[in-house]
């Protein structure tokens, strides 16, 4: 959402019509609350450099883009890792596309992005993912990224 008012200033609440924070104001836009979630709880517990959850993988989304080979049309497909990360680690392989994390699906509403985005780093998540038509699962503890 972008908002066309000078009304608001960075860092301003936006609540719905029930009274519920639903969102920050960053640079006239509305940043919704499940996207800084993650972020906010370390605040709110006195962390003083925010960590970022990472499953230390690179990905296409397959919602969003063409010209990719595959069978299957939404998801993060992996395209690429760092050497040593939580997602080589959990058994994630170059070519698995991510379809859901604890049961949302990546993709149809929410990127991988989205999603990792309202966990912390060091939680334990499942991960659904298709391996040459086969659908697995795998639980994956989140690493971190300092930005």
């Amino acid at each position: 959402i972008v908002l066309e008012t000078t009304l608001f200033n960075d860092g301003s609440a936006v609540f719905n019509i029930f009274g519920e924070l639903v969102g920050l104001v960053n640079d006239s836009q509305v940043i919704p609350l499940e996207h800084i979630s993650g972020s906010l709880e370390q605040v709110l517990s006195g962390i003083e450099l925010p960590v970022y959850p990472s499953l230390s993988v690179n990905t296409v989304d397959l919602s969003r883009t063409v010209g990719v080979e595959s069978s299957i049309k939404i998801g993060a497909l992996l395209s690429g890792w760092q050497p040593i990360g939580t997602g080589t680690e959990a058994g994630l392989e170059k070519g698995d596309v991510i379809l859901s994390i604890d049961g949302e699906l990546v993709g149809s509403t929410y990127t991988l992005d989205d999603l990792l985005a309202r966990k912390v780093a060091g939680e334990v998540m499942s991960i659904e993912f298709s391996r040459d038509d086969v659908n697995m699962n795998v639980e994956v503890t989140l690493g971190s990224v300092n930005q």
